[in-house]
């Protein structure tokens, strides 16, 4: 099973700012390694029974849609999708 944790590309160039202006990040990662990942990335497929976490929200949304995820994976195997599904509603 894959989780693909996914953010509109504008939200990501905002999150790469922020990180880059307070300074205290260990990551190096910039908008040019933005730019190479969004270049080579490839979506996980139906075929690989992908779960997708959107965290385009805020800390309390993305909080309950984490508990949700947890809860979903801690379910019985047959109640698990081998199908991509979307959880970006909580």
């Amino acid at each position: 099973m894959t989780i693909e944790c996914t953010a509109p590309e504008p939200v990501l160039r905002t999150r790469i700012a922020h990180r880059l202006r307070a300074g205290r990040d260990a990551s190096d990662a910039d908008d040019a390694v933005l730019d190479l990942q969004l270049r080579v990335s490839e979506g996980v497929t139906a075929e690989e029974g992908a779960i997708v976490l959107s965290t385009d929200c805020d800390l309390a949304a993305l909080a309950l849609r984490c508990e949700a995820l947890a809860a979903r994976l801690a379910a019985p195997p047959a109640t698990i999708a081998s199908k991509p599904t979307d959880t970006s509603r909580p």
